[in-house]
């Protein structure tokens, strides 16, 4: 039996009602049968709702309107007096109420009251899901989190259902932090580390209010993607080890055995030029066995037509993905700030910064993937990044100055494990989060917009913390063999004013690191300009001399006032 747990407020809408009687509409039009054999229904209003509330004269009857557009469901409607705008609390409530009897439901969907569904038949396809995810992954039936494809936020799990095994071992169903944001990922990502999760686009709905857009409520977020989803990880591992020795009359599935934990590796990719071939090169990246990946690409180019088309085509060929994540900024705010954004859609361990315009090894995830069983103590790892061989003049000028040494540290120095940072077109670290009191590490945003700086000031700054929380953490740990080629800036001619950004921005590094700032004498290259500097002075001052001379004598034979009056 499935449970659909609704909460319904009047504020903020004039047209909770018509929004209802969608929503029962909908789920008459597509339920098999559609009488609601095998359906509850549960309404949790706010005590005192002035529409929705009968006790507060509310002329809104949700249980007569719910038993008249589905005849033989289980319908019933609960009064919660929790703040306005606690939705996480309502289905908490609900879904207690749904899993115990006399309702004794199987499945739970959290619902809003806004919401459409659109597919026949949804009610098959998530119960199949859920066999297919105890199937291929060897778990009790129910252990896991399928979601439908919401059409208005595609590849997010907006609207996650879960089986009445989630409440044996997370009895609360949603942590009691949780107010009315980010439940659902949170359920989702606790499940995608065990190959639990999927997204069904057998079973989809749109959702007309709210999502990535506006609510009708203040958006209140907390931090989960965390120690709050760590421990919750634990918890469920712990189940699953208990769960064999349950006795049998006990136990909800029929799986004994379980899966280890995956090693959950996001790849994130700030996009600016948003190329299309590139970036379906990398979001094709081949994933290893035992390794659990999303990708998550964010454009930082909004309004322009040849970036919105690339994410348009983008978005129609992984619209239902859960693994795949595609966003665009709302203004353009620089390489930094757009991968701190990918940072904070991520909830994986490890997470992977590549360039929207490098060709990596099909292999590189896996190479990654070993690195990391090679040094569970690392916080990081740089791959190698590659230019192409230098083919004109600037491209041998790079190449001669040695700007370009850190892009290939990890081939130099194959066997390195103190590396002090990577270049972000293809570095890999642990996924920062808070510890304690200290906030999250993210990229500066006072850096240039188009990098330089950032990515060594992330690297200092993660290998501080990191040494901290964990004892004998080390990194960054050289990954030769993870592998990717950068192509020439500038359309093969690298500008100066490229490497001037890069200098800029490292010229910052000195005064927030003075630890690691020191005197040193000049390179060849510095010695040279400052001889020709000196050369140029001296060539200038004697031109002067000579000129002004010449000048002088020519005016006091000529008499010329004007020409002495310039001297002057």
């Amino acid at each position: 039996r499935f449970a659909l747990l609704v909460p319904v407020t009047s504020r903020g809408t004039p047209c909770v009602g018509t929004n209802v009687r969608a929503l029962l509409a909908s789920v008459r039009e597509t339920a098999r049968p559609p009488s609601g054999d095998n359906l509850a229904i549960l309404f949790g209003v706010d005590r005192g709702d002035p529409v929705c509330d009968p006790a507060a004269n509310g002329a809104l009857d949700l249980a007569r309107m719910a038993r008249e557009a589905l005849p033989r469901a289980h319908v019933s409607l609960h009064l919660c007096a929790h703040p306005p705008g606690h939705i996480c609390s309502i289905w908490r409530d609900l879904a207690r109420r749904a899993f115990a009897k006399p309702c004794s439901a199987d499945l739970a969907v959290l619902l809003g009251d806004d919401v459409r569904l659109v597919s026949v038949g949804w009610a098959d396809a998530l119960a199949s899901a859920f066999e297919e995810v105890a199937r291929e992954r060897g778990v009790p039936l129910g252990f896991g989190c399928v979601a439908f494809a919401d059409e208005s936020f595609p590849s997010f799990p907006s609207f996650p259902v879960i089986h009445r095994v989630h409440a044996a071992w997370m009895p609360t169903i949603i942590p009691l932090s949780f107010v009315n944001q980010d439940a659902d990922p949170f359920l989702f990502q606790i499940y995608r580390a065990f190959g639990a999760a999927r997204i069904v686009t057998g079973a989809r709905l749109c959702n007309t209010v709210g999502g990535a857009g506006a609510a009708r409520y203040d958006k209140v977020r907390v931090a989960w993607n965390g120690r709050m989803l760590d421990e919750a990880r634990d918890a469920a591992a712990q189940w699953l080890c208990w769960y064999p020795n349950q006795a049998p009359a006990e136990r909800v599935g029929s799986h004994p055995s379980h899966p280890a934990l995956a090693l959950t590796l996001d790849v994130l990719v700030p996009t600016y030029r948003a190329p299309l071939a590139a970036l379906e090169r990398i979001l094709a990246l081949r994933v290893p066995e035992g390794m659990s990946t999303q990708f998550i690409v964010v454009c930082d180019r909004p309004g322009d037509a040849d970036a919105e088309a690339t994410m348009a085509a983008l978005q129609a060929k992984h619209a239902h993905n859960a693994m795949v994540h595609l966003r665009t900024n709302q203004a353009n705010i620089g390489a930094g700030p757009t991968r701190n954004r990918a940072l904070d859609e991520s909830a994986a361990d490890w997470v992977l910064f590549l360039d929207d315009d490098v060709v990596p090894d099909d292999g590189i995830l896996a190479a990654y993937a070993r690195a990391i069983a090679t040094h569970p103590s690392a916080f990081g790892l740089v791959g190698t990044a590659e230019l192409p061989p230098a083919a004109n003049a600037r491209q041998a000028g790079v190449c001669l100055a040695g700007v370009s040494f850190f892009w290939s540290a990890a081939r130099t120095f194959p066997l390195e494990r103190e590396l002090p940072w990577g270049v972000t077109a293809n570095l890999c670290a642990r996924r920062p989060h808070a510890v304690g009191e200290l906030g999250a590490v993210r990229f500066g945003a006072h850096f240039p917009r188009t990098g330089g700086g950032e990515d060594i000031d992330f690297c200092l700054r993660l290998g501080s913390q990191m040494r901290s929380e964990l004892p004998g953490a080390y990194g960054f740990v050289a990954t030769p063999d993870a592998r990717v080629v950068h192509p020439w800036w500038d359309g093969g001619e690298p500008s100066a004013a490229h490497f001037a950004g890069w200098a800029y921005g490292d010229g910052m590094l000195a005064q927030r690191f003075p630890e690691h700032a020191y005197v040193a004498w000049p390179n060849l290259a510095e010695t040279l300009c400052a001889l020709g500097l000196v050369t140029a002075a001296q060539l200038g001052v004697a031109m002067l001399a000579t000129l002004g001379g010449g000048a002088t004598l020519d005016a006091r034979s000529a008499g010329a006032p004007h020409v002495s009056a310039l001297l002057r």
